[in-house]
């Protein structure tokens, strides 16, 4: 539990997404963001990303088209900015 972490989840060979998976995504970067750890989803599909940009996610969730985009995009710092309270939360 100590340090941080972070995690590209792979979307290159999923088809579509069903409400239980973006649920289980929406946990997974809750409990990361708390442990000041990153999520990025690599290779979504066009029916993938229609179900985040329906939902919103798109907007809260980092989306790079591979895997190697992921592990370079959590290799380069990002700016350091202020956030507002709440700026966390994606419910």
């Amino acid at each position: 539990d100590e340090g941080t972490m972070d995690v590209v989840l792979d979307l290159s060979n999923v088809n579509y997404i069903t409400s239980r998976g973006l649920g289980t995504i929406v946990g997974a970067y809750t409990v990361l963001k708390r442990r000041g750890g990153n999520l990025v989803l690599a290779g979504a599909n066009e029916e993938v990303l229609r179900s985040l940009a329906i939902t919103r996610l798109d907007k809260v969730l980092t989306l790079v088209p591979s895997r190697a985009a992921a592990l370079k995009s959590l290799r380069t710092p990002e700016p350091v900015s202020n956030p507002k309270p709440g700026d966390e939360s994606i419910v």
